[in-house]
């Protein structure tokens, strides 16, 4: 099935999905909800931090470190729009010499829910390039422009605007 008809048929069909969805996993819903409530009236404490880390799986080997950790929730507080100013900054905060694309569309999403996540589950359903990272500091730009020309088709193949509050 080709992209578009992925993407129409998502828009279509998004509250029998979501519907469905939490017929067989309504706590999964609930920490997403949860996340969203406590954001959106400034609870951002330790058991916010623990709960978002957790459900967008931000610990472990794929995951931030702890500096990482703390360099998000610092961004995400000071209310940053820009993408690659978000991916530059959690690029300076690791030794992996990786992007965190999809640790950036949800930081982006936290703050607006019509933005999208851009994680490989998502590129996997709508065909759309995963998620690859350079191995050297001087690809930076080139890499944090490739996913972020990625993230703006996928925004635009939503219709969402992308300015943020």
């Amino acid at each position: 099935m080709n992209q578009e008809k992925i993407i129409s048929n998502l828009n279509k069909y998004r509250s029998k999905i979501i519907e469905k969805l939490k017929e067989k996993n309504w706590s999964h819903f609930e920490d997403y909800f949860l996340i969203k409530e406590k954001f959106s009236s400034n609870k951002v404490d330790d058991a916010f931090k623990h709960l978002f880390c957790n459900f967008y799986r931000m610990n472990g080997p794929g995951g931030l470190n702890q500096l990482q950790k703390n360099k998000f929730f610092e961004i995400l507080l000071a209310k940053e729009n820009d993408l690659e100013k978000i991916l530059d900054s959690l690029y300076e905060y690791n030794n992996s010499h990786k992007l965190f694309l999809s640790f950036g569309t949800k930081l982006l999403h936290t703050r607006k829910k019509d933005l999208p996540i851009y994680d490989n589950n998502v590129a996997s359903v709508l065909e759309l390039t995963t998620q690859k990272y350079p191995k050297l500091k001087y690809q930076v730009g080139d890499w944090s422009s490739i996913s972020i020309i990625c993230f703006k088709k996928l925004i635009a193949s939503f219709g969402v605007s992308n300015k943020t509050a």
